[in-house]
């Protein structure tokens, strides 16, 4: 059974009056580096439950669906929000362990799994790097 974070307030924090306000619930949370976005991962059952909130009006949200895993990693430009999906066909090779990178669109909400990265990512890593990096 793999360790889940059990649901928090996220909180807004004012630091010029030390005031905060409550936006949501969630396990994982994340700021796009645009600052239009805060992703946010809330445990359900055994999945997460994956949301962009509006970061200047919280009420206005976007559903991105379930995801399995703790990955939470913006692309540079916030286009795109990386995700850890468990596909079926990666049970035989660690259920819960294993499994794939998906890219969430920011603007329509498409999914799309990483071909490459196919049963090939341990649970709760990913992140984003330039293509200068691979060449």
């Amino acid at each position: 059974m793999a360790w889940k974070p059990g649901p928090a307030d996220v909180e807004l924090i004012d630091l010029d009056d030390g005031t905060f306000k409550s936006i949501a619930r969630g396990g994982r949370v994340s700021w796009s580096p645009d600052g239009k976005w805060i992703a946010v991962l809330d445990a359900r059952s055994s999945k997460y439950h994956a949301q962009l909130l509006d970061a200047r009006d919280a009420s206005r949200m976007k559903d991105l669906g379930l995801t399995d895993g703790l990955t939470l990693a913006w692309s540079p430009d916030s286009r795109y929000l990386l995700l850890w999906v468990m596909e079926t066909r990666c049970l035989p090779t660690g259920f819960g362990y294993w499994g794939s990178l998906e890219v969430a669109d920011v603007q329509n909400g498409k999914r799309t799994v990483i071909g490459s990265s196919s049963c090939k990512v341990n649970n709760s890593t990913g992140g984003w790097v330039s293509n200068d990096v691979l060449k």
